[in-house]
């Protein structure tokens, strides 16, 4: 099932709740955060730093560090069966006009390539345009373990912006990909 025009709820109007057949996506709650932290480091991708910061970004976030309202940063969470199978963590760059961007992504291992991610990224480009974004960008690594990761982005209609050479370490280059809404078919 794909989203169109999926006008979700604010920040402030917590709990959001879209049921996609048997999937729900839902606002994160802080009892969240020991399956959201596991499911990352289950991927296999993240480095212990990564997931030390995914862990004190969650904190942040459940502490209201992120914000309260429509300009808040959002995290959401993909459920199967009652089971977390995938996360998404946005917000708006707010010294810009109207761009995003995402911070987080994971889908679970067992569940990869099985459109978790596909909803959750329609999810959050639905919530972006709902409130008018018209940018959204992705930052990411060049190594090989994100190999994956870089390409789901390009069939998903984002576009390498960006190249900062050796940014995470020598030879680990940060990758800068965006999607202009405004201009993206809609799907």
């Amino acid at each position: 099932m794909r989203l169109k025009n999926l006008k979700t709820q604010s920040a402030s109007q917590r709990p959001l709740n879209i049921v996609l057949g048997p999937s729900v996506i839902r606002a994160v709650v802080i009892q969240d955060t020991p399956k959201l932290t596991s499911l990352a480091r289950g991927t296999g991708v993240f480095s212990h730093e990564e997931l030390v910061c995914l862990k004190e970004d969650l904190e942040a976030f459940h502490e209201g560090l992120y914000g309260e309202d429509e300009e808040a940063d959002r995290i959401i969470a993909l459920e199967q069966n009652g089971e977390v199978v995938g996360f998404a963590h946005y917000g708006r760059l707010v010294i810009t006009d109207r761009t995003w961007m995402l911070h987080w992504i994971a889908v679970g291992q067992v569940h990869q390539s099985q459109g978790v991610g596909r909803l959750l990224m329609e999810a959050v480009e639905s919530d972006v345009a709902a409130q008018n974004g018209r940018l959204i960008l992705i930052e990411t690594a060049s190594n090989e373990a994100y190999m994956a990761t870089r390409n789901f982005y390009v069939r998903r209609g984002y576009a390498l912006a960006a190249v900062i050479e050796d940014y995470y370490c020598d030879g680990d280059h940060k990758c800068v990909y965006a999607k202009h809404l405004d201009r993206a078919k809609t799907y």
